[in-house]
């Protein structure tokens, strides 16, 4: 979750989970390493409307420690393993993450490689546009139509959006017989 815009977003929540298996043959739910979900304290108070989309308010995160890209430690990449940035709108996570600190985005997108959800159920679900949209609660809503009120509770959490997304991806691997990250990468 972020906030202070579309234009400059900062991070007031921050969630990944971590695999070493590149396989997707099987679910990647629970199969991951392990995971992160923190906090921050931005720089200026939350905005209502943004605190109406992620629930999260100034009061909430007042005393967490300011936001700064080390906080979190993501695998390093070698040219043998790559790894992969996976988000729902990847370019908007990169951005918010990077801060505004241009060496950041560019080693998130030189040496990671991004893979955008929400570009690839564009192609999986063209459906979904005419069904309201192809935000990640929408689009779980309708795929995993018997828990649709769930999503709809946690969506915008950034743990839940871990979740969902981990979800979302194993129906796309399922839809499309993909069985490796580098197969998904390829998919957008």
């Amino acid at each position: 979750s972020s906030d202070l815009g579309i234009n400059k977003p900062e991070p007031v929540e921050v969630a990944y989970f971590a695999f070493t298996d590149i396989s997707l043959t099987e679910s990647v739910i629970n199969r991951h390493v392990y995971g992160f979900n923190q906090r921050f304290r931005p720089s200026k108070p939350i905005e209502a409307g943004a605190s109406k989309i992620h629930g999260i308010h100034y009061s909430d995160v007042q005393n967490a420690t300011p936001w700064e890209f080390k906080a979190i430690d993501l695998p390093q990449a070698t040219d043998a393993d790559p790894i992969y940035l996976i988000g729902h709108n990847i370019a908007f996570d990169i951005r918010a993450l990077s801060f505004g600190n241009d060496a950041i985005k560019a080693n998130l997108t030189e040496i990671y490689k991004p893979i955008c959800t929400l570009k690839i159920a564009r192609k999986a679900f063209p459906e979904i546009k005419e069904l309201g949209g192809y935000s990640l609660a929408n689009i779980s809503s309708h795929i995993f139509s018997e828990f649709a009120a769930e999503i709809q509770k946690l969506a915008h959490g950034a743990k839940a959006d871990c979740l969902l997304t981990m979800c979302l991806i194993d129906k796309i691997c399922s839809e499309y017989d993909i069985k490796t990250w580098e197969e998904l990468y390829n998919l957008q």
